[in-house]
């Protein structure tokens, strides 16, 4: 005879063994869902529509039959179904007992015991609509229950003994917790984690850390209304010292105050009566070796007391279970800023500006609250403007906010005090942006990062988080602006310094990488993104040593940010220099400012002044030798001189530039653009195919070549979709598709699979072509800053370079 809990947890019993954990987590369900109607025929085609919903028909009954023999196998139960109807399945309960059968059967003959056989939510961790329909049914099952019922029965009784110790809930749940006056939104997913910990897994010692304001005394409030155990909320705010711990937790528990046996003996029999949950609120002023013993002490005494715990800072107590709260997710930050911006103000809009606005509030509650409190005097538009100066904006003007949550500056100050040493080196840290990597901070901080960041953690100013492998950290804006507030300029200067050094080396290596590595080249310029653009900022408005690092570093990744899409970085880059471009510096230096400008003017639309800049640059680099600097200046001089028509221009400094090479790459390259000229400029297939088919010969075979052979595919098949020969056009783009997605050429892969979408469109394969501009949509991203594909920029974004 089998046992299943789906109470609780999900396990199944038999001959004293449980099985907590099935195969598969889709397997676990659909039995779950089968015994939650234990009385229903599920018909298969139900089966199949409600787990393998996305799955052709055929597939879903596979795998329904694959499902139920495994679901057979690893239960060791070849007749856990009943042989019925040949499209229907039903449990077999001679061979099954289903402990929320049991508790049903227990509420309908008012058992007293029935509260007892409530070993939790059902299914806990499941968020399927049909289980959170069956959770909220048995809880008000659960709630419903009669306060005055006849004795227990003997079979009541017999089942309890077999449920685990610490599932048992009491007959009576009391709930000592404040009733907060406003509504709660998200923290859906922290929710279902300290469902987890608390009921699952059993965790005794759980503790919400996170910076002031971001919301753990409600998240605990919430989760206490939801756990079947007692719950006692106790708010520490106030309390200053260990001593007064016993006396607060005391008054919760409503003990008598009498002057006869210890505090804690009282506190430790009268918890040893019922199985509770403690919750102590802003523990973080209490923190130390006397009240992480005394906590000890408690737990150890007490085998069914579990603590919840809300602190600035982690308690420090072995088997303290962690959890770290970060910022809201962005539509429940929405709904939390136009809910208390509406108490203000009724008809407060729902403005398209709002989910800017939570984002430069760090998406915290209380910096929402704070900011919405001014929705009847400013616009959504005035305060996203007025986070320039946010400590002045985020000070609260209720009368009854405690001290604590008075201003957002308030805040900061308990976790970072102004004679703290910690000040001085968040202020460091703050030119660091987006997320930083341990090696980042050492760049900075020197060898004492590792403790430093520690101690930053555990007053939660900075974050972490692993990705790809690595630790990861990154800073509220509220913190960044709060360090840099009372930052030494000369700390600054010496940190931004450091910060340049090491980013402008990290994207050297990666840069020098890309032909063996190209993945992993892309992977780390990606995620360091934000630090490589914030050093080139520095270093673009920075003494010319300095500036001379900054170019030398863009010149190696220029191509890499292109193709991946990163247009607007290069577009910043190209405009910071052009503001610089009448100072005096040498010459090597001036032929990349004079180029930089020229590429801005071209892309402002001030094609004299590019080709005045860009011919400087290139007479620059000719006197130097420099053939990069050259023909990159000769190449944008030729789209400067096609923007305007001048084609007997353009093509004079594409023969400049052929002549000046002597490597067999750069020669081709050139060639390349000019053949793409005639194709996407004049027009002119009949020149560009045979340049183009040319070239793709040329580098055919050579090492190193697959991404130049790629391009020749994808521009001949240009050249055909422009003959109107679509069946010749559609192999050669599906060639030129794989080079660019190994590569991370997101701009190329992008463009090939639109060219393919609008191929196979002609051809009549309406569904290979909608995939087609699926895929197109999937690749596009926030950082990958695609034009309209009409605008000639994009078509010549795919030339060589």
């Amino acid at each position: 005879m089998l046992r299943l809990r789906l109470l609780g947890d999900f396990a199944v019993g038999a001959e004293g063994q449980e099985l907590r954990r099935l195969r598969a987590q889709k397997y676990a369900r659909l039995l779950a869902y089968i015994a939650a109607h234990p009385n229903r025929a599920h018909g298969r085609e139900e089966l199949i529509d409600l787990f393998w919903p996305d799955e052709p028909f055929e597939n879903g009954r596979n795998s329904l039959k694959t499902a139920l023999s495994s679901l057979r196998r690893q239960l060791n139960e070849p007749h856990l179904f009943l042989q019925g109807a040949r499209d229907t399945i039903k449990l077999n309960l001679e061979r099954v007992e289903i402990d929320v059968s049991t508790f049903e059967a227990a509420v309908r003959a008012r058992d007293p015991m029935a509260s007892l056989l409530y070993g939790g939510p059902f299914l806990p961790g499941c968020y399927d609509d049909w289980a959170l329909d069956e959770r909220n049914r048995l809880d008000a099952l659960l709630d419903g229950l009669l306060p005055f019922l006849p004795p227990p029965s003997e079979e009541s009784k017999a089942i309890l003994e077999r449920q685990p110790t610490h599932k048992r809930v009491p007959e009576r749940r009391e709930r000592r917790l404040p009733c907060p006056i406003t509504r709660f939104f998200g923290r859906k997913a922290e929710l279902s984690m300290l469902r987890e910990f608390l009921i699952t897994d059993g965790e005794r010692l759980v503790t919400v850390t996170g910076l002031g304001g971001l919301g753990k005394t409600r998240l605990a409030i919430e989760i206490g209304r939801e756990l079947p155990q007692n719950v006692v909320f106790i708010g520490l705010s106030e309390n200053k010292t260990h001593d007064t711990l016993p006396t607060a937790m005391a008054d919760a528990l409503r003990l008598d105050r009498t002057p006869f046996g210890s505090v804690t003996n009282r506190i430790i029999g009268e918890l040893e009566s019922t199985p509770t949950v403690i919750i102590l609120d802003n523990f973080e002023q209490l923190v130390g070796p006397e009240s992480g013993r005394w906590v000890t002490q408690l737990l150890e005494s007490v085998p069914s007391l579990s603590i919840i715990a809300t602190s600035r800072v982690p308690l420090g107590i072995d088997g303290e279970r962690v959890v770290n709260l970060c910022p809201l997710q962005p539509s429940d930050a929405v709904q939390l800023f136009i809910d208390r911006a509406r108490l203000v103000l009724p008809d407060f809009p729902a403005s398209t500006l709002l989910p800017d606005l939570c984002d430069c509030l760090d998406r915290m509650p209380l910096a929402i609250e704070l900011c919405a409190s001014w929705a009847n005097v400013l616009s959504s538009r005035r305060m996203l403007d007025g986070l320039s100066d946010r400590f002045e904006l985020m000070t609260s003007k209720k009368r009854t906010v405690a001290s604590r949550h008075r201003s957002l500056h308030t805040v900061l100050e308990w976790s970072c005090p102004p004679d703290s040493r910690l000040r001085d080196h968040l202020g460091m840290l703050s030119v660091l942006r987006g997320h930083w990597t341990l090696e980042g901070a050492e760049a900075i901080l020197g060898r004492d990062a590792p403790k430093i960041m520690d101690e930053l953690h555990a007053r939660s100013l900075v974050n972490s988080e692993v990705s790809y492998g690595q630790i990861r950290f990154t800073m509220f804006e509220s913190v960044r602006d709060f360090a840099l507030e009372a930052a030494q300029f000369s700390d600054l200067q010496t940190a931004r310094v450091r910060h340049h050094e090491f980013y402008c080396g990290l994207t050297q290596l990666a840069a020098s990488q890309y032909a063996d590595t190209p993945l992993e080249s892309i992977r780390v310029l990606d995620t360091e993104h934000s630090n490589i653009l914030g050093a080139f900022e520095f270093g673009c408005k920075a003494e010319p040593r300095i500036l001379a690092t900054t170019v030398q570093t863009m010149q190696k990744i220029r191509f890499l940010w292109t193709v991946r899409g990163h247009r607007s970085a290069v577009e910043a880059y190209n405009a910071h220099l052009a503001a610089r471009v009448n100072e005096p510096f040498d010459i090597q230096l001036s032929a990349i400012v004079f180029d930089a400008a020229g590429e801005h003017a071209c892309t402002t639309g001030q094609y004299k002044i590019a080709v005045e800049y860009l011919n400087r640059a290139a007479d620059a680099a000719e006197q130097l030798g420099d053939v990069g600097v050259l023909t990159q200046s000769l190449l944008t001089l030729a789209d400067a001189h096609q923007m305007q028509r001048n084609y007997d221009c353009a093509v004079r400094a594409y023969d400049r530039a052929l002549k000046a090479h002597h490597t067999f790459d750069g020669y081709h390259i050139t060639l390349a653009n000019l053949a793409g000229m005639y194709l996407d400029d004049v027009g002119d297939v009949d020149q560009a195919e045979p340049l183009y088919q040319q070239l793709l010969e040329a580098w055919t075979g050579r090492p190193n070549s697959e991404g130049h052979v790629a391009v020749m595919h994808r521009c001949l098949g240009t050249c055909a979709m422009m003959r109107g020969e679509f069946a010749k056009a559609e192999p050669l783009l599906r060639q030129s598709i794989p080079f660019f997605k190994e590569s991370g050429q997101t701009i190329r892969e992008v463009g090939a699979w639109r060219y393919l979408a609008e191929c196979l469109t002609a051809l009549g394969r309406c569904e290979e072509a909608s995939a087609a501009f699926d895929e197109c949509r999937r690749l596009t991203s926030p950082e990958v800053e695609l034009e309209n594909p009409e605008k000639r920029s994009v078509i010549r974004s795919f030339r060589l370079r």
